[in-house]
């Protein structure tokens, strides 16, 4: 099979010429889905409450570093995301917000306090005269004490706010929503002051607690402090330590240990500047480097002189060279005199590190000769009397500095929290006041229009686009002849009530084609017997006639079929071969008892089994009695035989035989034939069940000539099928005008 020859087997989808033709087709339903959407959204939005919102900003002011109170020591406040999210959550407290209930005296206000309609109850109010509506049976009244009705306040106005961070900045938008314009920027207004008394009160109340708490702490340090000084003292008289000039904490031999002490550390100091000094000497001696770039050669003023005229003499000796010959007794000087320099150069660099060598040593000697010192003054002030003093006195001195640093911190907190008692500066302030709205924020009518437009033009779109789904299930002309490779034959219209009883009774189809001879239905049966003979070389004696399921009207077309055959002079018989279901042995009235069955089974003659019309050269044979059959009987010799026989009697032989989906009859029935007509019910059978047919007859090598489809709506087959297909049915205003 080549790519562009579509699988039968294969289900195939909508293309986008399709799907937009059967959108358009469905313009009605999506326009009445989008004007149903219109209604809803204005009475959906006639129906919610209105909701105006103000908004007041609050900047936080960020912390000075140093400062006072609640800006330094206890505090320690700064603006960032915590700090932010802590003061939106103090917004939005119910402590905070109870506050402004109070203030605004909400409980008296019916849009807080008092019991508001819900959205049920107002939707009830449009449907109050629908009886027995289960929605809107009425509820319990609630509660009204003063408790109740500033439970209902706060919670209220709870939800009625919300804050939000404007991005990058300190400030905080404070939204308030209410019914009214003026309910809503009073109490934005009033929300933004309570936090900001707030604020002040706990910053007045914390000063409060920690004055009090500080002034009891510096009376129980105080004491403990005395008791300290005075421990130091008894320490001193009891073991004669002198104390010196440099402090309350020294004794003349402690003293002099602390000043052997400071010596030696500037002397290890001196001994370790002097050593990288040496190591970097001894580094460039290693690796052969310039010791001209040492830091005492680049700072000494005479290397400094020296270089200078070394560039001089260097410019005089290019510029003799230049104007000289090599031999000139001046330029020869000039040499001599730099190398000169050169030499000194080098002599007074090896004079700079020989120093540098001098004073590391120095300094080493130095440090040795204040170790030994000091370790000697050790030793004899162990070794003293007063050693078991010193120690005690250490320890003492170490409580007291202790208990004096920590009653000094707590002295300092004192005068802060005294101080910020005075001070009336808080950490928030109002940046923009609430303003007054000018427009409600919800509803607004626009947006719900537009929002029930869309919906309903989406559920419209979907609805049609369902519908098409569900409509391109069914089997369309286009649809055979790319999917199942089958040329349709023919395509003959519905033929509804109104059109079988135009002669005052109800017709059958061969009444219909006996009294409408020129009729559209009469000449779609002409042009399918045109398409049958020239679908094969040579034209077809045997036809077999059958279907996928029930219900497709596939006897109809054999009867139909074989009448109008018969009228134009052929020698026609119909075989009702569908033993089952005889719906050819009924449309004649055909008694049931004798047809194929008994001609079979029985050899009986086919003269006796038959009935011929009067009126044109047409014979019917029943399908005889379905309790005589036998799985075996469509495919024994003798039904073979018994359709060649009529196939050399007659001129033509259509035989009606079972739905190729429902029993195996139809496959066997086939053949028997020269050619195999598949009737298919116009946009009514799915296209799988087709495509399962189609393949079963091909399974069973069955000579399947072409499709014909049954039922068609010419009214509707041009929209579906589009203006290539107006061959398969004709002319549509005859059909209409007949």
């Amino acid at each position: 099979m080549t790519p562009e020859t579509p699988d039968p087997t294969q289900p195939q989808g909508l293309d986008i010429g399709r799907l937009i033709a059967g959108l358009a087709r469905r313009w009605p339903l999506i326009f009445c889905a989008a004007l149903a959407g219109i209604a809803l959204g204005f009475w959906v939005q006639r129906l919610l409450p209105t909701k105006y919102v103000s908004t007041v900003s609050i900047l936080l002011d960020p912390k000075r570093p140093g400062g006072l109170g609640e800006d330094g020591v206890f505090a320690g406040l700064a603006v960032d995301n915590t700090k932010i999210g802590t003061v939106a959550s103090i917004i939005g407290s119910s402590s905070l917000l109870k506050r402004v209930v109070q203030s605004e005296d909400l409980a008296d206000d019916p849009d807080f306090g008092g019991p508001l309609p819900s959205l049920r109850e107002k939707g009830c109010e449009l449907l109050l005269k629908m009886p027995l509506f289960p929605l809107c049976e009425r509820t319990a009244p609630e509660s009204n004490t003063r408790e109740a009705r500033e439970a209902r306040a706060l919670y209220r106005l709870t939800r009625a706010v919300s804050t939000n961070l404007v991005a990058f900045t300190y400030v905080i938008d404070v939204q308030v929503v209410a019914s009214k314009a003026s309910d809503a920027q009073r109490l934005a207004a009033a929300i933004g002051e309570a936090y900001l008394n707030d604020q002040f009160e706990t910053r007045q109340e914390a000063a409060r607690r920690d004055t009090t708490w500080l002034a009891k702490q510096l009376t129980e340090l105080r004491s403990e402090l005395i008791n300290s000084e005075q421990a130091v003292e008894e320490i001193r008289r009891r073991y004669g330590l002198t104390e010196t000039t440099q402090g309350q904490n020294a004794t003349t031999d402690r003293q002099y240990i602390t000043d052997l002490n400071g010596q030696l550390t500037a002397a290890e100091s001196a001994v370790a500047t002097q050593q990288a000094r040496y190591e970097q000497v001894q580094r460039l001696r290693r690796d052969h480097g310039d010791l001209g770039t040492l830091p005492d050669v680049a700072a000494s003023q005479t290397i400094h002189q020296m270089r200078a005229s070394q560039s001089d003499i260097a410019r005089k000796i290019a510029d003799l060279s230049a104007r000289y010959t090599p031999r000139y007794s001046e330029l020869i000087d000039a040499r001599r005199d730099q190398q000169a320099l050169d030499a000194q150069i080098d002599t007074e660099i090896g004079r700079i590190v020989d120093g540098i060598r001098n004073d590391y040593q120095t300094a080493v000697a130095r440090r040795d000769e204040l170790k030994k010192i000091l370790r000697q003054k050790v030793d004899a002030s162990q070794g003293d009397v007063s050693s078991e003093g010193r120690i005690k006195l250490r320890e003492a001195q170490r409580v007291l500095e202790a208990n004096q640093a920590f009653y000094d911190a707590q002295l300092r907190r004192l005068r802060e929290a005294d101080l910020q008692k005075t001070r009336q500066e808080v950490e928030a302030r109002i940046l923009s006041p609430a303003d007054l709205p000018d427009a409600p924020k919800f509803p607004k009518l626009r947006i719900f229009v537009l929002g029930g437009a869309a919906f309903g033009l989406l559920t419209g779109l979907a609805m049609a686009f369902g519908l098409l789904l569900l409509e391109n299930r069914g089997v369309t002309i286009a649809w055979a002849e790319d999917a199942l490779s089958l040329p349709v034959l023919g395509a003959l219209p519905m033929l509804g009530k109104r059109v079988l009883s135009a002669s005052g009774h109800r017709m059958n189809t061969s009444e219909y084609l006996r009294l409408k001879p020129l009729s559209l239905f009469a000449e779609a049966l002409r042009s399918l017997r045109v398409g049958i003979r020239n679908a094969t070389p040579s034209p077809p004696r045997i036809i077999h006639v059958t279907s996928a399921v029930p219900g497709e009207g596939k006897s109809t077309v054999a009867a139909a079929l074989a009448v109008s055959a018969a009228i134009a002079g052929i020698r026609t018989v119909l075989v009702d071969v569908d033993i089952r279901n005889s719906s050819v042995t009924n449309m004649f009235n055909l008694p049931g008892h004798e047809g194929v069955v008994d001609i079979v089974r029985d050899n009986s003659l086919i003269g006796s089994t038959s009935h011929t019309f009067r009126q044109f050269p047409l014979t019917v044979i029943a399908a005889g009695a379905s309790s005589r059959l036998k799985p075996d009987t469509i495919g024994s010799p003798g039904f073979g035989a018994m359709i060649q026989q009529l196939g050399q009697d007659y001129d033509l032989v259509i035989m009606d035989s079972p739905p190729v989906l429902a029993v195996s009859d139809a496959v066997l029935i086939s053949n028997a034939a020269d050619a195999t007509l598949f009737v298919v019910q116009w946009r009514t059978t799915s296209k799988e069940l087709v495509r399962q047919g189609v393949k079963a007859l091909r399974s069973g090598r069955a000579p399947l000539v072409g499709i014909v489809f049954n039922k068609i709506d010419f009214r509707k087959a041009r929209r579906y099928e589009g203006p290539g297909y107006g061959n398969h049915y004709g002319s549509l205003g005859s059909y209409v005008s007949g």
